[in-house]
């Protein structure tokens, strides 16, 4: 699973992930203005920012579950990949 596999609407809906970008959007200006901390030393952060945002879309429990999950798996291949 990639991060992009996520984005495409194919694991849950386009309407799912723009819910959560509008939420990850919003938690990120709050936290750094316009100067955004987008850099490598804050992935781990922005990581956990992402999920937070999920739950915060209020999104159906079967969506929030495979959205985290996939999530997960991204992030663990993402560390395999490096």
């Amino acid at each position: 699973m990639k991060c992009s596999d996520i984005l495409t609407g194919q694991l849950i809906s386009k309407e799912h992930i723009t819910q959560i970008r509008a939420q990850f959007q919003m938690a990120m200006i709050c936290r750094d203005g316009m100067d955004l901390q987008d850099g490598a030393g804050n992935r781990a952060l922005n990581f956990h920012m992402a999920i937070q945002a999920a739950r915060d879309a209020k999104l159906p429990k079967d969506v929030l579950k495979r959205f985290c999950r996939a999530m997960m798996d991204a992030r663990v291949a993402g560390k395999e990949d490096q």
